[in-house]
């Protein structure tokens, strides 16, 4: 999924993040992001997905400069 909760509607992701775990069998979710504190609200966002959908799968933040390096994974 791709989007930006700056200007996007943030519980819409929540809504579409708990869809997503409800009906597929995920195994483990990558958020990447360009190194701005919105990614971690991007992974906020789906961690909250995933507790609503009631699973529990590994969350790995990655972030990536502008020139595509990682610059950290967490």
């Amino acid at each position: 999924m791709v989007g930006c909760p700056k200007f996007d509607d943030v519980q819409g992701y929540v809504d579409k993040f708990t869809d997503i775990f409800r009906s597929a069998n995920i195994k483990s979710v990558t958020v990447a992001g360009h190194g701005s504190a919105l990614l971690f609200g991007s992974a906020e966002d789906c961690q909250a997905g995933m507790e609503l959908a009631g699973k529990n799968v590994p969350l790995e933040e990655v972030v990536i400069s502008a020139r595509g390096e990682i610059i950290r994974v967490g």
